[in-house]
């Protein structure tokens, strides 16, 4: 029986903190983080959709469509803030 190789913590840390690269210097492309920047992309346009199907034109907005509002008015705040 052959004996199976134990990761060290270390080990274990840098494996799991390695990206999966294509190219090298400059030009090194991040591929998962490339993936997930898409997947979150596609996940927070589906959610933007949803919640202006549900807004009806003249009426306060409610549930998602307020919260929307909320991020958006605290992001322009901070950002109106910072400068």
């Amino acid at each position: 029986m052959a004996a199976e190789h134990v990761e060290s913590p270390n080990e274990y840390v840098t494996h799991h903190l390695t990206h999966l690269k294509v190219g090298s210097g400059f030009w090194t492309w991040h591929v998962d983080t490339l993936v997930m920047s898409a997947l979150l992309a596609v996940a927070v346009s589906v959610l933007l959709w949803a919640a202006a199907r549900r807004v009806k034109q003249g009426a306060a907005p409610t549930g998602l469509a307020a919260f929307i509002e909320w991020v958006y008015e605290w992001v322009d705040g901070e950002v109106r803030d910072s400068y």
